[in-house]
């Protein structure tokens, strides 16, 4: 049985993955961390790891019954998780983001991890703990934003390769102007 490593994640305009990357990457030290390059950049709402591929016509049917409104979100304030991962966090449209991920978690059956929008931009490689919050203060410093407007999600397959994750989508999923 063939299987699939999925995930659920709103895409970023591309503008805004080369800004977002083009601030952030000139502040963190490659050979401490795994920067997260602007073709793998998206918001993840749910990660659901290996799926059987005669499951995911059933999965994609689910997820075209998610109601949501299209909104304006935006990408601002630093955090981390553990001493590992780095992130941007958002301010604007975070609570539609969340009620997106609780809509399309349910419309699965998903009960995993608690939801936590963000958009991972590092992983820790060797960093020191001193060095890692270094890190993370000049994130926080550079206060970097970034603003798009959100009309959909899509299912996405992740492929990892010996240069890093490649992502495609599987299918892509609109929202819609009222709600």
């Amino acid at each position: 049985m063939a299987e699939k490593r999925l995930f659920v994640a709103v895409e970023i305009p591309a503008k805004q993955k080369q800004e977002l990357f083009d601030k952030y990457s000139r502040l963190l030290d490659s050979e401490k961390f795994k920067i997260v390059m602007p073709e793998s950049m998206h918001l993840t709402l749910m990660f659901l790891g290996n799926v059987a591929e005669e499951k995911i016509a059933g999965l994609e049917e689910n997820l075209s019954k998610v109601s949501a409104k299209k909104f304006r979100l935006k990408i601002e304030g630093a955090g981390f998780f553990g001493k590992n991962i780095l992130w941007i966090g958002i301010s604007k449209g975070k609570q539609e983001i969340e009620g997106l991920a609780a809509n399309s978690r349910s419309a699965i059956g998903f009960f995993g991890e608690e939801f936590k929008p963000h958009l991972t931009i590092a992983r820790n490689k060797s960093a020191s703990s001193a060095e890692f919050a270094q890190a993370f203060r000049k994130i926080q410093d550079a206060k970097i934003t970034a603003e798009f407007f959100v009309d959909g999600f899509n299912l996405l397959e992740s492929r990892l390769l010996p240069q890093g994750p490649k992502h495609s989508v599987l299918k892509e999923f609109a929202l819609s102007n009222i709600g």
